[in-house]
Protein backbone atom coordinates (compact mmCIF):
# COMPACT_ATOMS: atom_id res chain seq x y z
CA UNK A 1 0.00 0.00 0.00
CA UNK A 2 1.49 3.31 -0.98
CA UNK A 3 1.41 5.78 1.88
CA UNK A 4 -0.21 3.24 4.22
CA UNK A 5 0.83 2.32 7.71
CA UNK A 6 1.19 -1.37 6.91
CA UNK A 7 3.24 -2.81 4.12
CA UNK A 8 3.61 -6.44 3.07
CA UNK A 9 5.96 -7.72 0.41
CA UNK A 10 7.03 -11.09 -0.90
CA UNK A 11 10.34 -11.76 -2.60
CA UNK A 12 11.23 -15.01 -4.26
CA UNK A 13 14.84 -15.91 -4.68
CA UNK A 14 16.44 -18.90 -6.25
CA UNK A 15 16.92 -20.66 -2.93
CA UNK A 16 14.37 -19.24 -0.43
CA UNK A 17 11.20 -17.15 -0.39
CA UNK A 18 11.06 -14.17 1.97
CA UNK A 19 7.86 -12.62 3.27
CA UNK A 20 8.03 -9.37 5.16
CA UNK A 21 5.53 -7.09 6.86
CA UNK A 22 6.06 -3.65 8.31
CA UNK A 23 4.02 -1.38 10.58
CA UNK A 24 4.90 2.31 10.63
CA UNK A 25 3.82 4.15 13.79
CA UNK A 26 0.93 6.55 13.41
CA UNK A 27 1.03 9.27 16.04
CA UNK A 28 -2.65 10.13 15.64
CA UNK A 29 -3.49 6.78 17.31
CA UNK A 30 -2.46 8.32 20.63
CA UNK A 31 -5.66 10.43 20.68
CA UNK A 32 -8.03 7.41 20.65
CA UNK A 33 -5.72 5.69 23.15
CA UNK A 34 -6.27 8.57 25.57
CA UNK A 35 -9.99 8.36 24.82
CA UNK A 36 -10.01 4.70 25.85
CA UNK A 37 -7.94 5.33 28.99
CA UNK A 38 -9.88 8.31 30.34
CA UNK A 39 -13.16 6.48 31.23
CA UNK A 40 -11.22 3.70 32.96
CA UNK A 41 -9.21 6.24 34.98
CA UNK A 42 -12.40 8.03 35.99
CA UNK A 43 -14.07 4.79 37.12
CA UNK A 44 -11.00 3.63 39.06
CA UNK A 45 -10.47 7.12 40.54
CA UNK A 46 -14.09 7.22 41.67
CA UNK A 47 -13.72 3.82 43.34
CA UNK A 48 -10.55 4.96 45.14
CA UNK A 49 -12.19 8.17 46.34
CA UNK A 50 -15.21 6.25 47.60
CA UNK A 51 -13.01 3.78 49.46
CA UNK A 52 -11.24 6.72 51.11
CA UNK A 53 -14.58 8.01 52.41
CA UNK A 54 -15.26 10.89 50.01
CA UNK A 55 -19.06 11.18 49.86
CA UNK A 56 -20.69 11.00 46.42
CA UNK A 57 -17.67 11.15 44.10
CA UNK A 58 -19.83 9.90 41.21
CA UNK A 59 -20.38 13.05 39.16
CA UNK A 60 -18.00 12.09 36.31
CA UNK A 61 -18.43 8.32 36.56
CA UNK A 62 -22.23 8.45 36.18
CA UNK A 63 -21.96 9.37 32.51
CA UNK A 64 -20.11 6.09 31.78
CA UNK A 65 -22.15 3.71 33.95
CA UNK A 66 -25.64 2.33 33.29
CA UNK A 67 -28.50 3.04 35.66
CA UNK A 68 -28.63 0.89 38.81
CA UNK A 69 -31.92 -0.68 37.68
CA UNK A 70 -30.45 -1.78 34.32
CA UNK A 71 -30.18 -5.48 33.58
CA UNK A 72 -27.30 -7.42 35.11
CA UNK A 73 -25.98 -8.33 31.65
CA UNK A 74 -25.77 -4.69 30.60
CA UNK A 75 -24.07 -3.64 33.85
CA UNK A 76 -21.53 -6.47 33.52
CA UNK A 77 -20.83 -5.67 29.86
CA UNK A 78 -20.28 -1.99 30.60
CA UNK A 79 -18.22 -2.74 33.70
CA UNK A 80 -15.95 -5.23 31.97
CA UNK A 81 -15.60 -2.95 28.96
CA UNK A 82 -14.53 -0.03 31.17
CA UNK A 83 -12.17 -2.05 33.35
CA UNK A 84 -10.75 -4.62 30.89
CA UNK A 85 -11.36 -3.63 27.28
CA UNK A 86 -10.68 0.10 27.55
CA UNK A 87 -7.27 -0.22 29.27
CA UNK A 88 -6.24 -3.00 26.87
CA UNK A 89 -7.23 -0.93 23.83
CA UNK A 90 -5.43 2.11 25.26
CA UNK A 91 -2.23 0.08 25.68
CA UNK A 92 -2.47 -1.42 22.18
CA UNK A 93 -3.18 1.89 20.44
CA UNK A 94 -0.40 3.59 22.40
CA UNK A 95 2.07 0.95 21.26
CA UNK A 96 0.89 1.25 17.65
CA UNK A 97 1.24 5.04 17.87
CA UNK A 98 4.87 5.01 18.91
CA UNK A 99 6.57 1.82 17.73
CA UNK A 100 7.62 0.72 14.25
CA UNK A 101 7.62 -3.04 13.61
CA UNK A 102 9.21 -5.11 10.88
CA UNK A 103 8.88 -8.89 10.55
CA UNK A 104 10.57 -11.11 7.98
CA UNK A 105 9.90 -14.80 7.48
CA UNK A 106 11.75 -17.14 5.19
CA UNK A 107 12.57 -20.81 4.97
CA UNK A 108 15.58 -20.23 7.22
CA UNK A 109 13.71 -18.57 10.09
CA UNK A 110 11.82 -15.61 11.41
CA UNK A 111 13.29 -12.25 12.35
CA UNK A 112 11.85 -8.97 13.53
CA UNK A 113 12.71 -5.46 14.70
CA UNK A 114 10.98 -3.00 17.00
CA UNK A 115 12.05 0.62 17.25
CA UNK A 116 10.60 3.93 18.43
CA UNK A 117 9.24 6.21 15.76
CA UNK A 118 11.47 9.27 15.48
CA UNK A 119 15.15 9.53 16.20
CA UNK A 120 14.98 11.38 19.51
CA UNK A 121 12.57 11.06 22.43
CA UNK A 122 9.78 13.60 22.22
CA UNK A 123 6.98 14.49 24.63
CA UNK A 124 4.73 12.24 22.54
CA UNK A 125 6.91 9.25 23.46
CA UNK A 126 6.55 9.99 27.18
CA UNK A 127 2.78 10.37 26.86
CA UNK A 128 2.59 7.13 24.87
CA UNK A 129 4.69 5.35 27.53
CA UNK A 130 2.36 6.65 30.27
CA UNK A 131 -0.76 5.50 28.41
CA UNK A 132 0.83 2.12 27.65
CA UNK A 133 1.90 1.51 31.25
CA UNK A 134 -1.36 2.81 32.74
CA UNK A 135 -3.41 0.62 30.39
CA UNK A 136 -1.34 -2.47 31.17
CA UNK A 137 -1.44 -1.87 34.94
CA UNK A 138 -5.21 -1.28 35.00
CA UNK A 139 -5.81 -4.35 32.83
CA UNK A 140 -3.56 -6.50 35.05
CA UNK A 141 -5.24 -5.26 38.24
CA UNK A 142 -8.73 -6.07 36.98
CA UNK A 143 -7.64 -9.42 35.57
CA UNK A 144 -6.13 -10.32 38.94
CA UNK A 145 -9.29 -9.18 40.71
CA UNK A 146 -11.45 -11.35 38.46
CA UNK A 147 -9.11 -14.33 38.94
CA UNK A 148 -9.25 -13.90 42.73
CA UNK A 149 -13.06 -13.71 42.60
CA UNK A 150 -13.23 -16.86 40.48
CA UNK A 151 -10.91 -18.70 42.90
CA UNK A 152 -12.96 -17.56 45.90
CA UNK A 153 -16.21 -18.53 44.19
CA UNK A 154 -14.82 -21.99 43.40
CA UNK A 155 -13.78 -22.27 47.06
CA UNK A 156 -17.36 -21.74 48.22
CA UNK A 157 -17.40 -18.04 49.05
CA UNK A 158 -20.72 -17.12 47.51
CA UNK A 159 -20.29 -13.35 47.85
CA UNK A 160 -17.50 -13.54 45.26
CA UNK A 161 -19.73 -15.23 42.68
Amino acid sequence: MNGGAYEQTAETGADRPVISGRWVARHWLLAPALGFLLPALIVYGTAILRSLGVPRPYALAEMFLPAPDASLGLRQAVGWSLTLLCPAMAALLSALASVNVEVRAGTGGLSGRLWLAGSTPRPMHFLAAFVLLAGLVLFALMSGHLAADAYACAGGITTAC
